[in-house]
């Protein structure tokens, strides 16, 4: 994105890596718990009324990742939830759980898009697209 000279990328950690990270102008590092208050408030300032690509692949509990859905969505033209494989891994506790708890809430919202034409996919099932774009 900086060569194309717009974008922005921001990046929640709760611990800061131990490597020295690069500085960007459109590049934001935030440290602390994605469903934090405080980080949600830095997120929404930085975003302003903009939506766009929304990752998450953070702790893959269920909990969490439903709180982050309820969170972030909002900011979202396409989500992604990440490691949702982990459900066809027989994995307990996982993202795939919470996104089909959430995702009939928030069917007049958003659709999953059909990755089925994916070669290989560590997400199947998670790639959402808001229905009004």
């Amino acid at each position: 994105m900086a060569r194309f000279g717009s974008g922005k990328v921001i990046t929640i950690d709760p611990v800061r890596p131990g490597v020295e990270l690069p500085v960007l102008s459109n590049l934001h590092y935030i440290q602390g718990s994605s469903t934090d208050a405080e980080v949600f408030t830095q997120v929404k300032k930085l975003t302003g009324d903009q939506r766009g690509l929304v990752m998450l692949d953070g702790d893959h509990r269920c909990k969490q990742v439903f709180a982050e859905l309820d969170l972030y969505a909002d900011l979202a033209d396409y989500l992604i939830v990440q490691d949702t494989i982990m459900h066809w891994l027989e994995m307990p506790d996982n993202p795939y759980d919470a996104l089909k708890l959430w995702e009939p809430q928030h069917a007049d919202e958003f659709f999953v898009e059909d990755d089925s034409l994916m070669d290989e996919t560590q997400h199947p099932g998670g790639w959402l697209q808001r229905k009004d774009m």
